[in-house]
């Protein structure tokens, strides 16, 4: 399948936002890519909007669209009732399909809280799992790969938690946008400067590595 011309769903727990993290670049980059993509935002759960209340927003790129959205029962039931949960919530993933008018081609989840099931998209082509944090170990990560096409991680380890389900497992590397490499090569830049974007105090933080880069 070729990642154009295509409606995607990109699911995530990280709302839409200007702290851009590696599911919104991926969501632009389907966007730039001529897809068209609707990055679903976490359920509302501050109680901003109202029960059921679904909204479509604009994000400035082509092609690439925010929704925001309240489910119509509480929250707490993906907790304590499950099965009650995501029946629920299948009924609430058809109205956000019915308020965007159109249905996904593609699902791409980077949710491994499994808050929107990959199962509840029966009719989409592909549904991929893309776990970029963790392994986290609760009961809610294993349940998110069921029905997944395919699994995309960024390290090993991720994906080694994935190892029983039969379906394609995809390593890929962190990747860098353009714009973090545009002057990187210019001779002119004197000091470089060196931003750094994540936890210091992470104990798989490899801090001799880290510290020789540095030097």
């Amino acid at each position: 399948m070729k990642l154009t011309g295509q409606v995607i769903f990109i699911i995530s727990y990280e709302n839409w936002g200007p702290m851009l993290m590696s599911k919104h670049h991926y969501a632009i980059q389907l966007s730039k890519a001529g897809n068209k993509v609707f990055f679903i935002n976490h359920p509302d759960r501050r109680k901003s909007m109202k029960r059921g209340q679904i909204k479509i927003a604009a994000t400035g790129y082509n092609n690439l669209f925010v929704v925001e959205h309240r489910l119509f029962y509480p929250y707490f039931l993906k907790f304590k009732l499950n099965s009650l949960f995501i029946f629920l919530t299948g009924i609430h993933v058809n109205s956000i399909i019915r308020k965007v008018r159109v249905y996904p081609d593609i699902v791409w989840s980077f949710d491994t809280g499994n808050s929107i099931p990959l199962k509840l998209f029966s009719k989409s082509k592909l549904r991929i799992l893309m776990p970029v944090d963790g392994p986290f170990g609760h009961k809610d990560e294993l349940k998110s790969a069921e029905k997944a096409d395919v699994i995309i991680s960024v390290t090993e380890r991720i994906l080694n938690v994935f190892r029983e389900f039969k379906v394609p497992k995809l390593l890929i590397n962190h990747g860098v946008a353009d714009v973090f490499l545009a002057d990187y090569n210019k001779p002119d830049k004197k000091p470089i400067r060196v931003g750094y974007s994540g936890s210091l105090i992470r104990n798989d933080l490899d801090t001799t590595v880290f510290l020789k880069i540095i030097q």
